[in-house]
């Protein structure tokens, strides 16, 4: 099975989030939005998993989250990847709870390693993926973008966990199902 490990967002947030997604759409075309009812600020992406290696996961995960405490998670200020000339991904950033969200996703690395799992090599960036691009936007679209919604924010929100998630792939986009939660402490 396809799996990862993420935060969730609070419902207020994720509707914020859609607000944006629905301002932007009116000027960005070619972009396949994230649906709002899936949005999560991936920790780990493990790809295909053995079933039996299930409970390794949510062990590594629980080995994580028995030394992080809750905090505050708001997001903030747009952005691209890879660069703006070749914009593929266009996201949201953290404003608060950037460092605790780092220090998690280190220490959850290091638990799988632990638990004989393979991590991806790419330096990890907390970000929120709003859409991804079909084609390349001219660079006036995409600066308009960056400009527009530099100043965009959600409200915080407390994070209080991890959760496991199941990834599905279906031709009208994935479908995430939580398998487990793990609560900090």
């Amino acid at each position: 099975m396809r799996l990862f490990i993420a935060i969730d967002l609070s419902e207020k947030q994720k509707q914020q989030v859609h607000s944006l997604q629905q301002r932007l759409s009116g000027f960005l075309d070619g972009v396949k939005w994230a649906p709002p009812h899936g949005m999560h600020l991936t920790l780990q992406f493990l790809g295909e998993v053995k079933e039996e290696r299930v409970p390794e996961t949510v062990q590594a995960m629980e080995e994580t989250a028995v030394s992080a405490a809750p905090f505050n998670l708001r997001f903030g200020k747009a952005g691209v990847f890879p660069v703006p000339h070749r914009a593929r991904v266009l996201w949201v950033g953290l404003l608060d709870g950037s460092s605790q969200v780092e220090e998690i996703a280190s220490t959850l690395e290091k638990a799988l390693l632990r638990h004989g799992f393979t991590i991806e090599q790419r330096e990890y960036r907390p970000h929120l993926t709003l859409g991804r691009l079909r084609y390349p936007l001219p660079r006036a679209k995409i600066a308009q973008y960056l400009e527009q919604e530099l100043h965009f924010t959600t409200e915080p929100a407390t994070v209080g966990g991890i959760a496991l998630y199941r990834s599905e792939l279906f031709r009208q986009g994935a479908v995430y199902t939580a398998l487990r939660r793990i609560f900090f402490g």
